[in-house]
């Protein structure tokens, strides 16, 4: 089983899923701390996107421990009905 689970942020604005970052300051998006969207052009903070996107990463969070939880159970040789 996966022990970790990639979470792909949005803009609020459009949606968008790609964001751009100064590559000349940063040397990855991952320590990059403003990004832009690629799309509507929004510029975010590090903090701001991950605030906008809370719910989707407070979602994704418990769908992954629903599934480490059952697996382990299985693993236990326990059914689930």
């Amino acid at each position: 089983m996966e022990e970790h689970r990639n979470i792909t942020l949005k803009c609020a604005v459009c949606g968008n899923e790609n964001f751009e970052y100064d590559d000349v300051k940063f040397e990855s998006i991952d320590v990059a701390d403003e990004m832009k969207c690629t799309l509507c052009n929004k510029v975010y903070s590090r903090e701001e996107l991950v605030d906008v996107n809370s719910s989707l990463i407070e979602n994704t969070g418990k769908e992954f421990a629903e599934e480490l939880l059952k697996a382990e159970i299985k693993r236990m040789g326990f059914k689930l009905k």
